[in-house]
């Protein structure tokens, strides 16, 4: 059975008013409370007949109080010595060594009234001329572990930045210096971030027999410095308390101390449902291959899903990954096999270049792990039918088209599949984008790689068109045109389709629309319905009429040109994985679905 992990949340957090702070615990049903401030004045600096009144009060509402968050030993080793700006929480830091012993006899009684075996302690504030040995050889620290010890206390280090401890080789070196005198860790993970360490399973693993209480905060960005809810920050949560959860050894207290100044309650109640989630739900764990501008909207997928979790990436550009890695606090494998070998992970996202996908399917595949590759994944027909031949490929591999999560593409598909077009007519799709020059410079531009503008932007569309006409489609032509000089990919291309039934049909695809993306549209009618879809990537209904169906009206049009189709595609795929019931899994497209598709472009492009 796994430790418990118990989640608490300092009061003053919350808000500076005692009563406030109670109603928001018990109305969000959480049992136990961390006690720093109370009503603006350090718990510390009330007398023990006040703390007893506000033990009562907060033992009268259900709730128990995890740890004392004392302000002990972050003061001046020195007092004389030179000063440093903290956030003291009001509390004078230059004091004798008297007054630093009656703290500690104070803190302790304050613990006992509160009920709790926790204090935290600092490590002295930093000043010029102050080294970690003199932390060691401080004889008020070692009356510290020793009061704790004859009281019962657990002595919980925080590796606070002001501090001296605060970098991971110093707080694990002192954790294990004092561990026989009890001496166990207060971890404060954003502050690990700060102090220039990586939260990664070495460093847990090396805190995993001292950690008894762990602080939560998430920041915007590392380097600003502003603090925002759980969840909304750069700090990979889901991560890092998967492996935690993996690897403590006693339960342990989570304590949200959010930081945000403004909101407080708001930006704690979103934590605290941020946190929860984290704690109970299941995630599937994923890795990228690839640190292109597509992996990034995979990355913000991982980000909005809470069954999905992204733990690392490989690139052969050594230094995009690293980038990418940081940008979202993953792992950085040094190969692809290094990857593959991970256990650690389930699913693998290819997104590199098309001609490249078949080959690492191939080896992510013999690893025993499951792909999602970027579209088209095959850019030839006779290697994917070689690739499917193995069982294991064939039932493992899916293909991202996250169009087909656009509701209105749903809509579309779920009418013509239950018949209320009827036999087709006619269809139109256009494709009217706009990509630079620079674009092209690479791989994009290079027929051998890309595969041509069908296979890398028209794809989404000729999915759908093979979808509803597919069958009935008799005869096609293509024509192209290259308008770049440092391309070999067309720039415009105009397809027809005639169909069995004497329908026809036609894509244009034009990629140097001037300003940028203009449409992606579908239009299609038969003899029952008709049916148009518009948008930036057909994600917005704008017309239909079938079967006594009448819409006219635009619904809600995302403003990135992918939409959210790869946030609720990797939902899916992970509810699927985890066995969960979702109503997305039949638009979820293996590698075996895509070869007529694939079949299809050839034809187009007359490769035979």
């Amino acid at each position: 059975m796994k430790n418990k992990i118990n989640i608490s949340i300092n009061l003053d957090e919350i808000s500076d008013d005692l009563k406030q702070s109670v109603k928001f615990l018990v109305e969000n049903k959480v049992n136990f409370a961390e006690v720093r401030m109370i009503n603006h004045k350090n718990i510390v600096n009330y007398d023990l007949q006040d703390s007893e009144r506000i033990a009562k009060y907060l033992a009268k509402n259900g709730l128990k109080v995890s740890a004392i968050a004392s302000p002990l030993f972050k003061w001046y080793l020195n007092p004389r010595g030179n000063k440093i700006l903290h956030d003291n929480f009001s509390f004078e830091a230059s004091l004798s060594t008297r007054q630093k012993k009656d703290y500690i006899l104070k803190a302790i009684k304050i613990a006992n009234i509160f009920k709790t075996k926790n204090i935290r302690v600092f490590s002295n504030l930093r000043q010029d001329g102050i080294k970690i040995l003199d932390l060691f050889e401080d004889k008020v620290f070692d009356f510290m572990l020793n009061k704790f010890a004859e009281f019962g206390v657990n002595p919980l280090l925080e590796n606070e930045l002001v501090c001296l401890i605060s970098n991971a080789n110093d707080y694990i070196n002192t954790l294990k210096k004092f561990e026989s005198i009890g001496l166990r860790a207060w971890w404060d993970i954003a502050n690990s971030y700060e102090s220039g360490d990586l939260v990664n399973e070495e460093l847990i693993n090396k805190l995993k027999t001292y950690i008894k209480y762990i602080h939560l905060k998430d920041e915007s960005l590392l380097t600003e410095k502003v603090y925002v809810p759980l969840g909304d920050g750069s700090i990979n949560y889901k991560r890092i308390l998967t492996d935690l959860t993996n690897i403590l050894t006693e339960d342990t207290f989570t304590s949200i101390e959010t930081h945000v100044k403004k909101n407080r309650c708001i930006a704690t109640r979103k934590s605290l449902k941020y946190l929860r989630n984290l704690l109970s739900e299941k995630r599937i764990p994923y890795a990228l291959v690839g640190a292109g501008k597509i992996s990034r909207n995979h990355a913000l997928a991982f980000k909005q899903n809470l069954n999905s979790e992204l733990r690392g990436v490989f690139d052969i550009n050594g230094k995009k990954a690293k980038l990418f890695a940081r940008e979202n606090d993953i792992k950085v494998y040094k190969s692809l096999k290094e990857l593959i070998s991970d256990p650690n992970i389930k699913v693998v996202n290819i997104c590199t270049p098309h001609d490249t996908h078949i080959n690492i399917a191939k080896k992510v595949i013999s690893a025993n792990k499951i792909v999602l590759s970027e579209k088209p994944f095959a850019i030839n027909s006779r290697k994917l039918s070689n690739y499917l031949k193995n069982r294991e490929a064939s039932k493992n591999t899916y293909v991202v088209f996250q169009n087909l999560f656009n509701k209105p593409v749903q809509e579309l598909l779920s009418i013509n599949r239950e018949g209320k077009i009827g036999k087709i007519q006619f269809f139109a799709a256009n494709i009217r984008w706009g990509r630079s020059d620079s674009y092209f410079n690479d791989w994009h531009g290079k027929l051998k790689a890309s595969g041509g503008s069908l296979f890398n932007q028209a794809i989404h569309t000729l999915e759908i068109i093979n979808e509803i006409a597919g069958k009935s489609i008799k005869k096609v032509s293509y024509v192209k045109k290259i308008y770049r000089k440092n391309s070999e990919v067309e720039d415009v291309g105009i397809a027809s389709f005639k169909l069995s039934n004497g329908g026809v049909g036609y894509l244009e695809l034009c990629l140097i629309n001037k300003g940028g993306n203009l449409e992606s549209s579908f239009y299609v009618t038969g003899n029952k319905g008709s049916i148009k879809i518009d948008g930036l990537s057909l994600n917005n209904l704008i017309f239909e009429h079938c079967e006594n169906i009448k819409k006219n009206n635009k619904k809600e049009e995302f403003k990135e040109i992918y939409g959210n189709g790869h946030t609720i595609l990797i939902k899916t795929l992970s509810n699927k994985l985890l066995g969960e019931k979702d109503k997305n899994v039949k638009y979820l497209v293996k590698a075996k679905e895509i070869l007529p598709t694939i079949l299809l472009i050839e034809k187009l492009y007359e490769r035979y």
